[in-house]
This record gives structure tokens, sequence and C-alpha cells, in this order.
């Protein structure tokens, strides 16, 4: 059975008459106020205009009268004894394009948000992406005339109007699309076929759409949607019967209906792109971090620009473990692992805070050992209770640190816990800072280290400094690197979740023991940062000494990939602070006086110099 383009264009005639440009140019008006017998393409008809051609009135095989005048151009005459001839039903297209307030009367029209949204409402996903493009306003209105009417809701006096264009229009721009692309997209069928077809007046004689005006490209028809006339008495249908109004109401809410669901669809999708887009921006930001984690502990060179200036590789393109890193440490980095614990049954009561440290000068001429042992003896552990909340001990979710057991002390295995004031955790861990800041890297001529550059360590980072911010603890994320051993696990085993730090360190199967408890977290943390660091620059070198390119699209276009095996990861936020600091400042816009919120002496939430 011939589908309904073909029947429409055994109907019609040829679909494609538009492309050549319009008949009306060659169309005789009977407007007495008309100067010319031709009307332009360019030429914008506008709302009421009285310019009409006369349709000869004939009746199909059904006994409907209908407005119908030979087409010259079409190919084959309409069959009007065609019992699929009224799916699409011919009309006068000279009339229905020129004609007065209530020209559209036995005219098939489609709504314009269905033609905006048809890719959306009809077309698979598969092709979607191929003929998006096609349903923007812009190329719709620059591709061929359109006529356009208008309709209000009665009852909805406040509403925009309700657009059409004629379902003939419609059909010759799917039928465009197809010889533009070769491809096969096809009118709605079925029941979703009335979508493109609405009739108004028939038997129940309902109001038809008004005629607004021609449009023949992007320009005119933003000025002619923009100049629909507002709603007027004679919008509210109190002339016509109660049938009427119900029928004329139930045409426009379908439409309605219609333009809701592709106005979801399209709303779902832009949000499954959004969210597309930001979890692949995360997952190229995560495969910098590690790059630069990697150049931080001598795993891997800055980049100088030269393919291969970031390699270091054995000539089995494994790391020797038993071995100093070749490379210094870039920055020569301080890695502070926050770890912060909360009551189970009250999240505004911090219970314990861990702090681990390894200072990467440390381990300049240390081989790292079998699974890093050597480098996990250099991290610094600190572990503080707040006194506050001792009595509060995690026992149903998850085991936490217990202090009325004989063994309490022992679980946090490795260093003994503080106990301390909720008002001093703050100041003491300023103290902890403060002291490790102050380590001469080799070589340096400055008797101070104040510049000296810290990275934040973490599994699951953010969680901790929103917590930490509520001890009165501000890290600035834009000042300082970040390293979050969540992030960084998924990176290595391309995964969509995040996984716990338990399973994190099976996974790289390395031992721990008591879990929960700040102090120690805080250590097993940064050791996992370390194995993570080893384990993904191994892989890197293994594709470089094998030239192995992974083209997948997942990998290309998924953000697991950062520019390659021989990149640095970027600069770090302290090389950015620097480079912005060299710029002239910008000019400040007004704000309040000096001193107050607004101004420029405004007062900020105070800041250590590492936070």
């Amino acid at each position: 059975m011939a589908g309904p383009l073909e029947r429409l264009e055994s109907t019609f005639g040829e679909l494609d008459i538009w492309d050549g440009g319009s008949v009306m140019a060659q169309t005789e008006t009977n407007n007495p106020r008309s100067t010319s017998n031709s009307i332009s393409m360019g030429q914008i008809q506008p709302a009421g205009s009285s310019s009409v051609v006369r349709p000869v009135n004939i009746t199909d095989g059904h006994g409907r009268l209908m407005r119908r005048v030979r087409n010259p151009l079409a190919v084959v005459e309409p069959d009007f004894n065609d019992p699929e001839h009224d799916q699409y039903v011919y009309y006068d297209e000279e009339a229905c394009s020129m004609g007065g307030d209530e020209d559209g009367n036995e005219v098939r029209f489609c709504p314009w948000t269905l033609l905006l949204n048809y890719s959306l409402l009809f077309i698979g996903k598969e092709k979607q992406k191929a003929v998006r493009h096609f349903f923007t306003a812009e190329v719709i209105l620059e591709s061929r005339p359109w006529d356009f009417y208008y309709l209000y809701h009665p009852r909805r006096p406040r509403h925009s109007a309700v657009l059409f264009v004629p379902t003939r229009q419609f059909a010759s721009y799917i039928r465009l699309i197809n010889s533009k692309l070769d491809s096969a997209l096809d009118l709605p069928q079925a029941k979703k076929a009335d979508y493109i077809c609405f009739t108004f007046g028939g038997v129940l004689n309902t109001p038809t759409p008004r005629y607004l005006g021609r449009s023949t490209s992007f320009s005119e028809g933003s000025i002619l949607l923009n100049g629909i006339p507002e709603f007027s008495s004679r919008d509210t249908l109190g002339e016509f019967s109660e049938m009427a109004q119900d029928d004329f109401v139930k045409n426009l809410e379908m439409i309605e209906r219609i333009s809701v669901g592709a106005d979801a669809d399209e709303q779902r999708a832009k949000k499954k792109a959004k969210a597309r887009e930001k979890r692949v921006k995360a997952r190229v930001k995560t495969g910098h971090a590690i790059k630069r984690v990697q150049r931080y502990l001598g795993l891997r060179r800055k980049a100088s620009g030269v393919p291969g200036s970031g390699t270091q590789a054995s000539p089995g393109g494994a790391l020797e473990i038993n071995f100093a890193m070749p490379n210094q440490p870039d920055s020569c980095v301080i890695f502070i692992s926050v770890d912060v614990e909360l009551f189970e049954f009250n999240h505004s009561h911090i219970t314990e805070v861990g702090i681990s440290i390894l200072d990467t000068l440390q381990t300049i001429g240390v081989p790292p050992g079998q699974d890093y042992e050597n480098w996990f003896d250099l991290i610094e552990a600190h572990h503080f209770r707040i006194k506050e909340y001792r009595h509060e001990v995690n026992r149903k979710h998850v085991r936490g640190s217990d202090t009325t057991d004989d063994d309490a002390e022992t679980s946090t295995i490795f260093r003994k816990s503080e106990t301390i004031k909720l008002n001093d955790i703050r100041a003491k861990l300023k103290e902890i800072f403060a002291i490790n800041r102050s380590s001469q890297p080799m070589g340096s001529a400055s008797s101070s280290l104040e510049d000296r550059p810290i990275v934040i360590v973490g599994h699951d980072i953010e969680m901790d400094i929103s917590y930490l911010k509520t001890l009165g603890v501000f890290i600035d994320t834009d000042k300082y690197d970040i390293a979050d051993t969540q992030t960084m696990h998924q990176n290595y085993r391309r995964r969509f979740q995040g996984a716990k730090l338990q399973d994190v360190l099976g996974d790289l199967q390395l031992t721990s023991r008591y879990l929960h408890n700040a102090g120690n977290d805080a250590v097993y943390t940064l050791r996992a940062m370390i194995a993570l660091a080893f384990r993904t620059r191994e892989h890197s070198l293994e594709k470089l000494a094998t030239d192995y390119v992974d083209e997948s699209e997942d990998e290309m276009e998924g953000g697991w990939t950062t520019g390659g095996e021989d990149s640095d990861g970027g600069s770090t936020p302290w090389e950015r602070a620097a480079e912005q600091s060299k710029r002239p400042a910008a000019r400040p816009r007004g704000g309040g006086a000096r001193g107050q919120r607004g101004g420029r002496g405004a007062p900020g939430p105070e800041r250590w110099g590492a936070w």
C-alpha cells in the first residue's frame, strides 16, 4: 500500500513546487485595491487582508463541498473518488494563501509548534541527529515561503495565539528534506495523522484560522510572528453555538497537548545532553588532575612541547618502583589528606577529623618499594576527636571509634588520638599546616616558604570540604589543587559510579583496618592516591610502548582521554593564579562605601594562608 507521501503526491501532484519560487507571483487576484496583478514573494500580507482568489466549488466522491482550482504544476490529477483521499484533502493553495479573516474553511492545517518539534515527535533517536537542524525556525523560514494563520483560545485570553501553516506546505517541506538528504522521512500515520490535519468550519461551522501573512525569509517571519493581532472580543466566540465552541476548544487543546509533549521531550533531551556534557567535563578534569598528581610525585615530567617530554619509561614500559624516581617532584608540593566523620543521627555534629600528610621533598631519592610501602611510611597521621561529641559513636550504619571499649585507642592504628574542644580544632589544624609549610625545598635560596603549594586529597573531597567549612576552615579550591581518589578510581576503571573507599582499597589490593575512623581513613585515602597515580601512569606507558590507540566513541567523546599520554595535565592552580596576578586589575564596578557590604572594604570570611 502506498504511504502517506505517495498518496499525497498522487492527490496533490508534485510536492516540490515551492522549490522554484511562489506560484503566487503568477497568479492574478481580484483585490479591487491592488495596483498590480502580481504579488512579490518578499511581500508580507497583513492580517485581515481582503485579497482572495475565488475558488471553484466542487464536491468530492463523498458529497462534501470542496474548494479546488487546477494546479498547473500537478503531474497527476487528484482522484476524488479515492477513499484514501480524505486523509489529505486537496484544496486551493492560492486561495488559502491570500484569503481574509475566514479564508481557511475546509483547509487542512498543521500547527506551527508541531513542525518545529517534528524530529522529536515523529523521528527515532537514531535519525534525529541527522535532521534536527532542519527543524529550527531559521532553517524552516529560509527554506521556502510559508503562509501563517492564527487562532486564540476563546477561554484563555491571556495565552498566546496558536499558529498554523497549511498541511500541504508542511508535506512539501518534508519532501524537500528527503530530496536534500536522500532520506525517507514520512508523514505521521494512523492516529497521528490527525496531528497535521486539523480542520475547522465543517458541519458545526466552527471558527476558522485567520490569515496572518506570508513569509519568505527568517527576518520576514520574525516580523510577521511578532505582529500577531491581540485577543479581541470576536475571539470569545460568543456568536457560535456551544457545540461549535466545544469542538473548537477540543482541537486547540489537542494542539496544546502535542506542544506540551514535544516540549517535555525536548527538555528531557536537553537535560540529558547537559548531564552528559557535565559528566564529560568532570572526567576530563579528573584526567588532568591525575596527570598533575603524577608530576607532583615525579612519575611524569612537565611537558615542554616536545613529543615524549612527559615520558619516563623503562624498556618494558613499567615504572621501576625499586629505584628512586628519576624526575624531580614538580612544585615540591605537600599532599594533605582530610577526612571528617559525622554522627550518623545528627550530621551537624562533627565527631572526628583526620589529617594525613606527605611531603614530596621526603620522597626524593627514596624508591617507592614493593606496594609503595617505602612511601607509605613517609605519611604523617593526625586524629582528633571532638570533646563535645565524644559520647556520640556510630554503630548502626558504620562501625566508628568507640572510646568506651578497652581497645578504643588501638582502632586509630597510625597515631594516638587527641581529644580537642570544638572551639580549638580550627587553631590546631592551622598549627599543623604552618609546621609542615616550613620545610625548605632542596636548593632553595629562600628563607621563607609561604608559597609552598598544597594539594588537598580526599575521597569524595567536596563533602569533607563542606564539613570543614562548618568548623570555620575554608579551603579555596581555586587556589589549591585537589586530588579526589573517588573520581581518580572512576577514571582508572572507566566506571560511571564512584566506589566507597573500602572498595577502592580492595580493588587496588591495599590492606586496611578500622575504616570509618577519620585518622585511618585519611591515611588510607593518601595511600590510594599514590597507588592510583602509579597504576594509571603504568597504563599510560604500556599504551605508549605498544602504540595503542583506543578510538572507541566512548573513549574519544566520553571524556576519558585528556590530550594523549604525553600531555601533563595542564597548569596548576598556583600557576594560573600567578599568571592572573600579572594582568592589570579590572576596574571595579560601583559598590558600596569602603567597609560596607558590597564595597571594596567589605569584610569576608577569614582564610588561612594554606586554606
